[in-house]
């Protein structure tokens, strides 16, 4: 789905007109898709409300607010992105800042009153949630489960109780017919609306519930480093260098810059970068996982042969061939200590150092 056209969750049922009231139309709007489906409403007469996009988000903004007030339009596009386009939260924004006549407003200020229970949006919202825990608590739980995740491109195969049963199915089903989270052309891949995320965990602040869905810090880590992994394997590498930047500012906090951790996401953010041709970036982070490597292991340990060997991988690209040809050797001699000859990472050496000739 693309930026500025999110689905509002929000689905108009356009009936058609009864004998007796041949001149009237009614009109339904449901979250639920599969209730839709009961009801035996014709697929022709179902319309889903959608977002705006990014120009008309930006031109409604600015009928209520000043000039001065949408100046900057990264802050005013970040403000739309954070309230998902939909023109009542953007109404709802644009009046508390006209009554403030403040030029910048916290995002996350404006957001958090988005999703009070008083908001129409959040309490239709929280209305669906509850039939949702009324009727399917797993659907309720994958839901709190993946508020604690990031916003876009959650995999499948994160999802808590044997996620590729034919319940977790059904499940799935669920919280995509009531449009709490959509799914990517991608199959298995989900993304949750910011606002119902913002909501949901507002919602279980109040019930006391925060603490016991939060995720250990450093078990969030890991999630998030094995995420950015699969979507190295996918080939998605903006979204790989989104959630190894996340893993490394969490484990930076936690662990320590030099942590071996630490410096693994260093590693693995510096080859998300590489795989988008951000070589300078990339040789900035090899360097400092090298640094960090060689002040915690031993000059002849893997982890540090393999910095040295990504290093060697940039520089190639750099044009800097009498240093990569160094790196490379030096790479290929540990690794022949280390690990022996026969080892693919020694193999790999060898054919690296080949190519350079």
């Amino acid at each position: 789905m693309k930026a500025g056209r999110q689905q509002n969750a929000f689905t108009s049922l356009s009936l058609q007109p009864s004998p007796v009231q041949s001149a009237r139309l009614s009109a339904f709007t449901s979250r639920n898709g599969e209730l839709i489906v009961q009801l035996g409403v014709s697929g022709r007469h179902v319309f889903n409300a959608e977002g705006m996009s990014k120009d008309e988000g930006f031109r409604f903004l600015e009928k209520h607010l000043t000039e001065d007030q949408t100046s900057n339009r990264d802050d005013t596009v970040m403000l739309l992105e954070t309230l998902g386009y939909l023109p009542l939260t953007i109404k709802q924004a644009s009046a508390n800042m006209a009554e403030n006549k403040s030029r910048r407003q916290s995002i996350s200020a404006i957001a958090g009153r988005a999703t009070k229970a008083q908001n129409p949006i959040a309490a239709t919202w929280l209305i669906s949630f509850r039939q949702i825990e009324d009727h399917d608590t797993l659907a309720a739980d994958y839901l709190k489960f993946m508020c604690f995740l990031s916003e876009k491109a959650i995999p499948r195969s994160l999802l808590p109780h044997d996620p590729w049963s034919l319940k977790a199915e059904d499940v799935i089903g669920t919280l995509k017919s009531y449009a709490f989270i959509t799914e990517r052309e991608q199959s298995n891949i989900y993304d949750i609306h910011r606002l119902v995320r913002l909501a949901m965990l507002n919602w279980l602040d109040k019930q006391c519930e925060l603490e016991k869905w939060t995720v250990n810090r450093t078990e969030k880590a890991d999630l998030l480093f094995k995420i950015g992994c699969g979507f190295e394997i996918l080939g998605q590498y903006n979204e790989a260098e989104t959630t190894h930047r996340q893993a490394l500012e969490i484990r930076e906090k936690i662990l320590g810059r030099n942590n071996p951790d630490t410096l693994t996401s260093v590693r693995n953010l510096g080859l998300a970068l590489e795989r988008q041709r951000l070589y300078e970036r990339a040789e900035a982070l090899y360097r400092r996982a090298l640094d960090g490597r060689l002040k915690v292991l031993g000059p002849d340990h893997p982890d540090i042969l393999a910095s040295i060997s990504n290093w060697g991988d940039v520089l190639v690209f750099q044009g800097e061939y009498e240093k990569v040809e160094a790196m490379f050797r030096r790479a290929l001699k540990g690794r022949e200590k280390v690990l022996g000859s026969h080892h693919p990472d020694t193999l790999s050496s060898a054919r690296k150092l080949d190519h350079v000739f």
